[in-house]
């Protein structure tokens, strides 16, 4: 037999999970609010076809002890974790000063054990110790790997994107499209995942590709 429960029982319950809820996300905010470190800026560049350049300012009330990075490249289950300082004999982390750290890190990737392509999601986090054991990991973010000799555009249609440059839109459409035409028919049948970023890095000419 079914149980029914009052209405205003139900908005009581609920009125109860959305307090619990709202209270964590101010809490979290309180917390993120009142660290003694602060990420001031960071970024990620290309420079295709050797490799990536990382670069983080971070300041802090107490010595800054440790900024590493960790980062996945593409859909690799394997994440990668490096230094891009930390004070150790010999190796000190510097930018001004103890509690100001200005680094950097090139992560290159023009050997065959390290290569990789064109159009790559690369997601990454810093993660910032002091000296007083205090930690700051910030929230992932997304940086695709592009070929920087030229400015890249996209057509995307869920899931898949394609990447193109200069005046060939159209031809990029067509790819497109028979990309989505193909996972639409194969990916049942195969039982794929077809939710998955899919991306399409395009040239135009063969000579464009030899750099890539």
């Amino acid at each position: 037999m079914m149980r029914t429960y009052p209405v205003r029982a139900l908005f009581v319950v609920v009125a109860a999970i959305l307090a619990v809820i709202l209270m964590s996300l101010l809490v979290g905010s309180a917390l993120a609010q009142d660290s003694p470190i602060t990420i001031n800026s960071s970024s990620v560049t290309s420079e295709f076809p050797e490799g990536f350049r990382i670069k983080v300012e971070v300041s802090g009330e107490n010595s800054i002890e440790l900024v590493a990075v960790r980062i996945r490249i593409g859909l690799r289950t394997r994440g990668i974790y490096d230094y891009l300082c930390q004070n150790r004999p010999g190796q000190e982390c510097s930018g001004g000063s103890a509690t100001l750290v200005d680094s950097e890190m090139f992560w290159r990737t023009k050997t065959g054990a390290r290569y990789i392509p064109p159009g790559t999601i690369i997601t990454y986090n810093f993660e910032v110790e002091d000296s007083k054991g205090n930690r700051l990991e910030t929230e992932q973010e997304k940086f695709i790997y592009e070929d920087a000799r030229f400015e890249w555009k996209e057509v995307s249609d869920g899931p898949v994107s394609v990447a193109y440059y200069g005046p060939v839109k159209t031809r990029a459409e067509i790819v497109l499209k028979a990309i989505t035409d193909t996972l639409a028919v194969m990916g049942p049948i195969l039982g794929a995942d077809t939710s998955l970023p899919i991306r399409v890095t395009m040239y135009v000419s063969n000579r464009d590709m030899i750099g890539a």
